[in-house]
């Protein structure tokens, strides 16, 4: 069993996690999420899968919004992960369009 607490919990970096560990044969068997100081701490725990077993690949988050009956705070943590890191992404999106449209239109007025 691996359990891991990456101190990024950004979703493109908790993706290449996941993403490894599955190449490599471990398959997510639970999540947990707590939000301190600011911060969103998501805690997963791995184990080997069994050479007969194909397993599925699961998404950072897929555990805990599979469970949200059973893990009512956490999923409601996890809501809250979710829509910070949209917001976030939406706003990056923007300033790189900015960004870019001001750029092209230095180019264009020189």
């Amino acid at each position: 069993q691996i359990i891991v607490q990456p101190t990024n919990s950004r979703p493109q970096h908790l993706l290449l996690l996941y993403k490894r560990l599955f190449e490599d044969g471990w398959r997510l068997e639970e999540e947990c999420i707590e939000f301190m100081d600011q911060r969103w701490y998501i805690t997963s725990s791995f184990v080997l899968k069994k050479e007969e077993e194909e397993g599925v690949f699961l998404l950072p988050g897929d555990y805990l919004s599979s469970k949200k009956k059973e893990k009512d705070e956490q999923f409601k943590i996890y809501k809250e992960y979710v829509k910070h890191h949209v917001a976030w992404m939406k706003e990056n999106l923007q300033q790189r369009t900015l960004h870019k449209d001001t750029n092209r239109h230095k180019f264009e007025e020189d």
